[in-house]
């Protein structure tokens, strides 16, 4: 019976720290990856969870999302830019 207890009590402070951590994490996007403060944002959780070590897997997770986030709407807007110079050629053709 103690041993359940102490599994549900583990297993609710997990749950609460998951969810302190995703507060944590998800103040990041607020930022680019490249951005020098998504890195200081980035070590800050990392201190503040005492370099824990799922956090801080989860903390490069997060950053490399955002950095693939990031890269497809470069992608996106260069293609957006490169159908409206072709549009704006058809204009200017006709």
């Amino acid at each position: 019976m103690a041993a359940i207890m102490l599994q549900s009590l583990i297993l609710h402070d997990l749950h609460s720290s998951i969810q302190k951590v995703r507060k944590d994490i998800s103040t990041m996007y607020e930022y680019g990856p490249d951005h020098p403060l998504c890195r200081k944002k980035a070590r800050q959780i990392s201190a503040g969870w005492e370099e824990n070590e799922w956090v801080r897997c989860i903390v490069l997770e997060m950053i490399s999302l955002l950095d693939s986030d990031d890269a497809e709407r470069r992608r996106i807007a260069l293609e957006v830019e490169k159908e409206m110079e072709a549009a704006e050629q058809k204009m200017n053709a006709a």
